[in-house]
């Protein structure tokens, strides 16, 4: 980062620190400190630096450090315990929305918010648990956004992603990928499933038919695997679409007949966190919200979010986020 832009981002930070504790609607949470596993003293002492330099910057935001009343803001930011699967530390902010209590002052809790992932896209991109090592998610389309970030406007989420490599951040997955996970997780099912069975005394080895049920299942994927044509294999698997419209014999782990938009599969792209300079580097920061107000949100909240989101200066943050 150039000096003359630590400069100004130090300035920044200062007066929205400033900000956010003159203002009794504002509300910045201390950032929890604990070791983080897989971790260097030093690399931990490294993110913690890097967290509070992001949530200094959100605190300096003038629609999050000067709510006007009824609105109310917080900031509450959190480390995680031990590295991802990714192998580097991670963490969030919430940018919240409070309530107005009946005499005008902020509730505790949020309402509503803005969620910021940071080195964490399982959460935004609907990934399911991984599968045989493998991950799978579900593919969504982001488009060119403000300078450093691109953003996905759907109907339940909107999106705002910032990713220091540029490199895809999921790459699409193949029905023979999805299909070859899925045999290999129930194959391994039902080896432990048989070799905990075999050594159950006599007496007790009555009944294998739900070992028999997990094997049926590597065998189906296996079958459907087998059954494929090279073109076959190589084209995109998906997700059935569960509304209705899916082939009713579709089970619910097979790859799909056919691609919906919206329900292709595709796997974390390696290479945006295996080339990262650092564990404790922030390669990759998300900012995610419904689309539409749910549940039990105040309607000026929700609309208070939208416009909090809009006025963001992420061009700003992407330049203080680079290296």
């Amino acid at each position: 980062m150039k000096p003359a832009t630590i400069v100004a981002l130090t300035l920044a930070l200062s007066a929205g620190a400033a900000n956010a504790q003159g203002n009794p609607r504002a509300r910045v949470d201390k950032l929890p400190t604990h070791a983080v596993r897989g971790l260097s003293p030093a690399e931990t002492q490294a993110i913690y630096s890097r967290m509070r330099r992001l949530l200094d910057y959100l605190a300096s935001q003038p629609a999050i450090a000067n709510p006007v009343a009824p609105v109310c803001t917080m900031l509450h930011p959190w480390v995680e315990q031990g590295v991802g699967d990714e192998g580097v530390a991670m963490g969030s902010i919430l940018i919240g929305l409070p309530a107005t209590r009946r005499d005008g002052s902020c509730q505790t809790g949020a309402n509503t918010g803005i969620q910021v992932w940071i080195n964490r896209l399982r959460p935004v991109f609907g990934c399911m648990e991984p599968i045989a090592g493998e991950q799978f998610c579900r593919l969504i389309r982001l488009d060119p956004g403000p300078e450093g970030f691109q953003v996905h406007r759907g109907p339940k989420k909107i999106v705002y992603v910032y990713n220091r490599s540029g490199a895809p951040l999921m790459l699409p997955a193949t029905r023979e990928q999805y299909l070859q996970a899925r045999e290999r997780h129930w194959s391994a099912q039902a080896r432990e499933l048989r070799e905990q069975y075999d050594r159950l005394p006599a007496q007790y080895r009555t009944d294998d038919s739900g070992i028999r049920s997990v094997e049926e299942l590597a065998r189906q994927a296996r079958a459907e695997l087998q059954a494929l044509s090279p073109e076959q294999r190589a084209l995109p698997a998906c997700l059935p679409n569960l509304n209705g419209k899916a082939d009713a014999k579709t089970p619910h782990w097979s790859y799909g007949r056919a691609c919906e938009p919206g329900f292709m599969l595709g796997r974390p792209n390696p290479g945006i966190f295996t080339r990262a300079a650092s564990r404790a580097g922030i390669e990759t920061v998300v900012f995610e919200t419904d689309s539409g107000r749910t549940g039990s949100v105040e309607p000026y909240l929700h609309e208070y979010k939208l416009e909090l989101l809009q006025k963001l200066d992420f061009a700003g943050l992407a330049r203080a986020l680079a290296p």
